[in-house]
């Protein structure tokens, strides 16, 4: 394994750990929201743009599509956020993490049927 490979888990695990990537499913999934009135529809929404680009960004810098692992990874992140913070966080703010984990999901499931699918 290559250490620049090692070195976007660790970038993809730091963005996880700070939510970043909730910044831009936030904004998308607000204005979405305006026009649909439906949170768990217009996050999901902006959870699978985000996740497209992050996989997108990740094509271009190693040349291939986002490993299972890094898909295994960014999912098990959240569900145990999820889990552990579960009495703190807002009912919005557990849709907007059901929502990012179906959008994660969805990405994965887009790669491995229509692209080339790395497992590590």
């Amino acid at each position: 394994m290559d250490w620049t490979i090692i070195l976007g888990y660790v970038i993809l695990i730091l963005i996880q750990y700070f939510s970043i990537q909730a910044i831009p499913v936030s904004l998308i999934g607000g204005i979405i929201n305006k026009i649909t009135n439906n949170i768990l529809f217009s996050m999901l929404f902006g959870g699978l743009i985000t996740w497209f680009f992050i996989n997108l960004i990740w094509l271009k810098v190693y040349n291939h599509n986002l490993p299972l692992l890094a898909f295994v990874l960014s999912f098990s992140f959240l569900f145990i956020h999820g889990n552990l913070n579960n009495k703190e966080l807002t009912e919005t703010s557990k849709q907007m993490i059901v929502a990012e984990m179906w959008s994660i999901l969805l990405i994965a499931l887009y790669v491995l049927v229509l692209k080339e699918f790395n497992w590590i």
